[in-house]
């Protein structure tokens, strides 16, 4: 498994997700720690997990403040933020997390089929503390015009 050639789909994927379907301008930022990054409270960040297989198999999250998930719902259906559901937030969240995991294996290795679960929203404070991975992850900071987002890899151990 090449981790930097999965990091550039990543990013990739990333950068044509949130600039086609949502219109934001990323720009990318080196990441440590997600805490360090966000410097928020777990309370007020948004969070969804997809698990996947194939060559490779893992989780990959999304992490975003509130706020930044609330802009970004309003602005993909055209509405305003106040007429926004939370049910409408976490169904966007989830498919702006789908949306890259899906472009990003296709980058990473188009000649192999990658199977992807349903994406789920998770406690962020719960998956920081997590650290149930292989020790293999790939960290990914956004910086977009409003706020930073962040994705996290975790690679499982290959067998």
């Amino acid at each position: 498994m090449n981790n930097n050639s999965l990091k550039i789909a990543l990013k990739d994927s990333t950068f044509e997700v949130l600039e086609k379907m949502f219109f934001l301008t990323a720009e990318f930022a080196r990441i440590n720690n997600l805490n360090e990054f966000f410097q928020l409270p777990g309370s007020k960040i948004a969070a969804a997990k997809i698990n996947f297989s194939g060559s490779v198999r893992g989780s990959l999250f999304v992490f975003l403040p509130q706020t930044l998930a609330l802009s970004i719902t309003a602005d993909f259906l055209g509405d305003d933020p106040e007429n926004i559901s939370k049910e409408k937030i976490i169904e966007t969240v989830k498919e702006i997390l789908n949306m890259i995991a899906g472009g990003a294996f296709s980058k990473y290795d188009n000649s192999k089929i990658f199977n992807l679960d349903i994406p789920e929203m998770v406690n962020y404070d719960g998956v920081e503390k997590d650290g149930s991975n292989s020790g293999k992850e790939i960290l990914l900071g956004v910086k977009t015009i409003e706020e930073s987002l962040a994705l996290r890899m975790d690679l499982m151990a290959e067998k």
